[in-house]
């Protein structure tokens, strides 16, 4: 996000500025797919859907981590030592 003065020094707030190639503005690829696709109108929009899509995957990503993605307990087997002793029982923790 960049801050300008224009002529009348008005502060002027450019949020997105597609970048130049030999003089043709040139946009994300994505950013084009989803306005070839008809889903959007303007690159505004569009630009709006990928930040709301990307805040959802991360949501939902950080969902998965935390509760965790097996159910399963995993039980380690108990070990006989050859003297005839046992290994702890760590499963009561």
């Amino acid at each position: 996000m960049a801050l300008e003065l224009d002529d009348s020094n008005n502060l002027q707030i450019n949020r997105f500025k597609s970048r130049v190639v030999l003089g043709q503005p040139e946009h994300p690829k994505v950013l084009d797919f989803i306005l070839k696709t008809g889903i959007v109108k303007t690159e505004k929009s569009a630009l709006t859907i990928l930040i709301l899509l990307t805040v959802l995957i991360f949501g939902i990503s950080i969902y998965i981590f935390a509760t965790g993605a097996t159910s399963e307990t995993i039980v380690a087997p108990q070990i006989t030592y050859p003297d005839g002793s046992k290994s702890p029982d760590l499963t009561n923790r």
